[in-house]
């Protein structure tokens, strides 16, 4: 009798236990990523990592020469009542010369890396992305900021992708500081500068 009733048991369990016990799959459409797929950027709100290797540099001069000369003459004769007879010669002679010259030579190297976050795929499949970093040393604050569109087929198999591949980029690099302050002319200078 009791191995009826554990039979009887067993078989309404076996009846009712798929009503509690939900599954749920464990494959989601649209985080999957198979084992043997790549770990690259592809997807809005994926990361990718910029490598920042930029060099530029510029020269400008400009010169100027200025010549001006003016000469006046003149020449008075004739009698003068109660001074008597007489010539007076005079003449006014100046000369303006003016030389100026000025030349500027800059030249700038910034490398860095710079993780980004993908902020809209294009329907060609394009990225656009965008991030910043910002890094304090020494009471100096060092900024970097890099934007713009990436072909996924440029991007490595390690997720990353070169400064000098990204189409319409803005790489902005800035600095606040002491160091920052040093470089600017002080305000008596500039004020020099424009009066003379």
């Amino acid at each position: 009798m009791n191995k009826a009733r554990l039979q009887l048991l067993s078989s309404i369990l076996l009846v009712f236990m798929p009503l509690y016990a939900q599954a749920e799959s464990v494959y989601d459409e649209g985080t999957y990523q198979s084992l043997t797929s790549d770990i690259r950027a592809l997807r809005v709100g994926d990361t990718l990592t910029i490598n920042v290797f930029e060099s530029s540099s510029a020269q400008a001069s400009a010169g100027a020469n200025t010549k001006r000369s003016v000469n006046l003459a003149a020449k008075a004769s004739g009698d003068i009542t109660g001074v008597g007879g007489g010539e007076a010669d005079g003449s006014v002679w100046t000369r303006n010369d003016f030389n100026g010259d000025a030349k500027v030579n800059r030249h700038g190297k910034l490398i860095a890396k710079v993780s980004v976050l993908v902020e809209e795929v294009y329907p060609n499949g394009d990225l656009r992305v965008s991030g910043s970093q910002e890094i304090v040393l020494n009471q100096e604050t060092q900024s970097i900021v890099v934007a713009g569109r990436v072909r996924t087929v440029d991007i490595a198999y390690d997720n990353t992708i070169d400064s000098w591949r990204l189409s319409d980029s803005s790489i902005h690099y800035t600095g606040e500081g002491i160091l920052a302050r040093t470089e600017q002319q002080s305000l008596w200078s500039r004020l020099f500068g424009w009066i003379f």
